[in-house]
Formats: C-alpha cells, structure tokens, sequence
C-alpha cells in the first residue's frame, strides 16, 4: 500500500496486516487490548488502531477515540513552563519560592532552593507524599512541603516526583494568574489545534472515550476524575492520537519553545522527557487503567506514540522496540528509568 504524509491502518480483531513490520510487531505484543499507534520516520506518519472503545462496544479504535493519557501530561505541564519562560516571565534557574507568599516555605539543601528546573527534569529531590489523592488539595501540597527535608542538593540526581509537578503547576498559575485549563488552551490546545485534549470531556469526546481496565476490570471513568483532580497537571488529561501527534510534531520541531523543552538539561532528563542512549527522548505511563508511550529521536522527525486501555500493557517494552526500528537499531532500546505509575 502506497501512503504520503499520513498512512492509516485500521485492524479488526479478525484481520492481520501483512508485509509491514511496525504492524507485525504491534501485533506480536497485542492480546486484546484496544491500541492507538503512532509511528514517525522523518516527518511521515503511520497509524495503527486496533480493537473496539470497550470490550463489550462493536465501535472500532480511531485516532480520535479518547485515552487517559496518565503521566503523559507531565509533558504538556512542562511545555507550559517553556511557555512561561518564552514569555520572560520567569527564569528555569529562578527559586520557585520567588514567585510565593513569604509565609509559603518550602524545602531547601544547605541553602540551596528548589528551581523551576530542578522541578521539570524531576531533580527536586522531592518525595511524593503518601496521603490519598482524592483527598488531597492544594492546602495539603503546602503543608507536606512546609515538613519535609531534602536529603540531597536540588539539580543533583534523577528522582520522579508528583508533587514536585504539582508545585510547578500551582507556581506557573499563580505567575500567570489564571487557571490550568485555561492556560493550556492559551498555550498549547488552541494555537496547535489540539482540540481532544482536556480533563473534562464534552458530550461528543464522551461517545469516543475509551474503557480502561486493570487486571481484567473495568475502571470507570468517574473513580480516577474524582481521585487525580487536584493532580491535573501530573496525570489528569485525556487526549486522541490524532492530537498527541500534533504535539509530538511541535515538540520535534525547532521552535524557540521545542528547544527548551527538548535541552539536555541534566544526564537522565530534559524538561519532562527522559534521555536514553544520548539521542533517545522518552516518557511512558501506567495509570488507572492505561497506559501511554511517547518518544522521539532528537533531530529526527521521527517519533512513537502509543495509547492502550489496559494498566498492564508492556508499553515501555513496545515503545523500545518501535524506536529501536526507526532508529535503525538491530536491538531493542532498553529503560534507563521506571514508567510513571500515575
């Protein structure tokens, strides 16, 4: 089959696609999950969509079918800090605690105060506190920081943090005094014409959401909107393969924005992304029920994003393999670091 730009493939659970191995590959890992795939070589995509919206739905996988895209969002969190930084309204190497009240204290190293930098490249050295989340409020966030100790210097070495995100976000609105919804439409939704990509879906995004499951049962989507609301920015958004592709494209781009993403920062992490193998940029999630890949070959228009309805999908292992072949390696990439478990 011929394709150009864009080349779709969409599987039914009874069809197999033949002579193209991402498809054979994508197929040898799938059992019966619903997956999106997308896959870029230079700047040409390929799509691959398999299975239905549930398992009891005969409505087939789109680009446009809805996905919790779980840690996934950190990277939208962390363009919003480009954002920010484009606009010189702030600075990677500010204090986060300039931009706060005077009675807000945060956590230090022997003088040394966490950056916004140290916050994206998850180098806080923030723990995660472990207070359940649907009970957790932006109260809660200040308080456990106001009691907790650093054991190491920020900026130092590599440690995901949640709520290191959380305080990012809490810290970019108030600078830009509005709410993260809306400056992510500002930003990043509207300007880039990534209309599927919100918290709260309308009614005809709700007709496309996918069902999650974990281990075998379905997840409602009520159970994780009320549990991981205050944690937007780390977990919260939902988004289409067709969208996730467009950002995917912005972020390989080489716009003023991109490059602050996309900087090497320090030697496990740019803002958001992991780095692998020097030239490998990833960032993979598992949550309530999902779970996400995205990651692309610095100066390449060549990328993988993959969407699938199930919390134990092998995803990192997938996406390895993908970039692996795009790449042009003989082998599969290997992990450096752990997907997000939210």
């Amino acid at each position: 089959m011929i394709y150009a730009m864009r080349f779709f493939i969409f599987i039914l659970p009874i069809f197999i696609l033949a002579n193209d191995d991402f498809g054979s590959v994508i197929e040898s890992y799938r059992k019966s999950e619903g997956i999106a795939v997308g896959v870029f070589e230079d700047g040409h995509e390929k799509v691959y969509t398999y299975g239905t919206l549930s398992r009891t739905s005969n409505l087939q996988i789109t680009e446009s079918s809805e996905f919790r895209i779980g840690g996934l969002t950190k990277l939208f969190t962390a363009t919003l800090l480009a954002y920010v930084v484009e606009l010189e309204r702030a600075d990677l190497n500010d204090p986060v605690v300039k931009f706060l009240a005077k009675s807000v204290k945060l956590p230090t190293y022997k003088g040394t105060e966490i950056t916004f930098l140290d916050l994206a490249t998850n180098t806080s050295g923030l723990p995660d506190d472990t207070k359940p989340r649907n009970e957790y409020d932006v109260k809660d966030l200040y308080n456990f920081l106001a009691h907790t100790h650093l054991n190491k210097r920020p900026g130092k070495a590599y440690q995901p943090s949640d709520i290191g995100y959380v305080l990012l976000a809490n810290v970019l609105l108030k600078i830009m005094k509005t709410s993260y919804p809306i400056l992510l439409k500002q930003a990043i939704t509207i300007p880039h014409d990534l209309s599927d990509t919100s918290f709260f879906l309308r009614k005809d995004q709700k007709l496309r959401m996918v069902t999650g499951y974990q281990n075998g049962v379905q997840v409602g989507a009520s159970e994780f909107e009320k549990a991981y609301s205050v944690f937007v920015p780390v977990s919260g958004l939902k988004s289409t393969l067709k969208d996730l592709s467009k950002f995917l494209k912005l972020l390989m781009g080489d716009s003023k924005l991109a490059n602050i993403v996309n900087k090497p920062y320090v030697k496990e992490s740019a803002l958001a992304w992991m780095i692998a193998d020097v030239d490998r940029y990833y960032l993979s999630t598992q949550c309530t029920g999902f779970s996400g890949y995205m990651g692309m070959i610095k100066g390449k228009k060549s990328g993988v994003i993959i969407l699938v309805n199930d919390s134990s999908f092998p995803v990192d292992k997938l996406g390895e393999k993908l970039m692996g072949m795009i790449n042009g390696k003989d082998s599969d990439y290997k992990s450096t670091t752990a997907a997000s478990r939210r």
